[in-house]
């Protein structure tokens, strides 16, 4: 029922706003899809004291939405246009909460990535640029579904606006003003419809759609609160942390590490990168990457947050969960890095300096402090539960270790700080299986 609720909902959204686009639609529909099953478990309902925003289109039932009723929520707030860049010079892509965008440069895509695929045959190259967009389109995505919102529905800066007062200041440094007006007055702007117009629209059709199915979740057009709305930020970045920005970098690792879980095409290597004189490297995951240096940490950050504590550090109020992580890592991060900040200050400021420079002793030194924080964590678990999975935490430590700095020297890699600490967890569960399964 609710994927094919999130269909319904979908295939209505994609009419109004004008998106006809196979490959775009499909990115749109996983990326709510696969967020919906990865944390249905943890979070089904959202609250309405974690998101007070009081112009969702699908309302909230006793004071909860139903997750897949708030992601969708989420992207008929953030997400009006989808625009692909064709100017050859756009460097980058992105979305912006200012005016509800996603922006594509797919020439940029195809630069940073032609120099690895210039001899692939044509058919390769183009899979490979089909999944490297996904991928991408996801990640700015994702921005927008973690993007919340106060106030009213109205959008501040509407890009049909802009553009229809772009042509006219154009016609009137043309042909002056008075001609200018007379043109302007002459031609037919009925397509171009405001981002609050595009709202009202969804509401409407939403309220029809499938014989009235819908209608009575649907808000209407007079329960809107007319007036302008202000983001608040976007996962990490949000009320009192947005000051610390190098959070920004832990709130694109996790951004990149979902997106490339959702897109389900990076669980090789395509690379490594070399790290110091002994032979250290990483393994490179998502080559053209813009964090490939640092995208090693994501998969071992999500597992000590959680799914749960994931969605709720990115999606909602991080406050609790940041809260919680720094007092149960405190001790740990100042052990390793030898100061008196926060966990999470710490990890912010690794990243910043391992995507600055590639310092093999910044990787060793991020590696340790992950190491030690895992194995506290699944100690703590054992404590609690003996009957803990042991073969998923021993994948897991397989695919940390894949991630952090390793080498192909086998003894060098087992004397690798970080993993002694893995290989010592390792040991200590294979023991309680055996001991486990005599008890059998």
């Amino acid at each position: 029922m609710p994927i094919e609720k999130i269909n319904d909902f979908l295939n209505c959204y994609f009419n109004i706003l004008g998106i006809n686009d196979e490959t775009t639609m499909a990115c749109i529909k996983n990326g709510i899809i696969n967020r919906y099953n990865k944390y249905k478990d943890c979070f089904p309902t959202i609250s309405v004291n974690d998101d007070s925003f009081k112009n969702y289109i699908i309302k909230s039932n006793n004071g909860y939405y139903h997750l897949e009723d708030f992601l969708l929520n989420r992207l008929f707030q953030s997400l009006r246009y989808i625009i692909v860049k064709s100017d050859e010079n756009a460097e980058s892509c992105e979305f912006s909460e200012k005016n509800r965008t996603i922006y594509i440069a797919e020439n940029a895509i195809k630069k940073v990535a032609m120099p690895i695929i210039s001899n692939w045959s044509s058919e390769s190259k183009e899979l490979f640029l089909k999944i490297l967009t996904s991928t991408v389109f996801d990640h700015e995505l994702g921005h927008a579904l973690k993007t919340q919102f106060i106030g009213g529905y109205k959008v501040r800066l509407d890009n049909s606006k802009a553009f229809l007062d772009d042509l006219l200041a154009t016609l009137k440094n043309t042909v002056g003003d008075d001609k200018a007006k007379e043109i302007f007055s002459s031609m037919d702007f009925s397509d171009y419809i405001s981002a609050d117009d595009i709202y009202k629209r969804l509401i409407s059709n939403f309220a029809k759609m499938s014989n009235g199915k819908y209608s009575s979740i649907i808000i209407s057009v007079d329960e809107l609160i007319d007036n302008y709305s202000d983001s608040i930020g976007s996962g990490i970045d949000k009320q009192n942390y947005a000051s610390d920005k190098n959070l920004t970098l832990i709130d694109e690792l996790l951004q990149e590490t979902e997106s490339m879980d959702n897109v389900n095409c990076y669980n090789i290597p395509q690379s490594k990168f070399k790290l110091g004189s002994n032979g250290n490297y990483i393994n490179v995951f998502y080559l053209i990457s813009g964090y490939r240096f640092m995208l090693g940490y994501g998969k071992i950050l999500t597992s000590l947050l959680g799914n749960e504590g994931t969605f709720q550090v990115t999606y909602l109020d991080p406050s609790p969960v940041l809260e919680e992580f720094n007092k149960q890592y405190q001790s740990i991060a100042q052990d390793v890095f030898q100061n008196d900040l926060s966990p999470f200050t710490n990890i912010g400021n690794s990243l910043h300096k391992i995507m600055s420079n590639q310092d093999e002793s910044d990787y060793l030194q991020l590696d340790l402090f992950f190491a030690k924080c895992y194995s506290k964590m699944i100690t703590q678990k054992l404590s609690v539960d003996s009957s803990l999975d042991v073969e998923t935490v021993l994948n897991e430590i397989a695919s940390f270790q894949m991630r952090l700095t390793t080498n192909d020297v086998e003894s060098i890699r087992n004397n690798l700080p970080h993993n002694i600490i893995f290989n010592d967890l390792r040991n200590q569960l294979l023991n309680l299986n055996k001991s486990n399964n005599k008890a059998k």
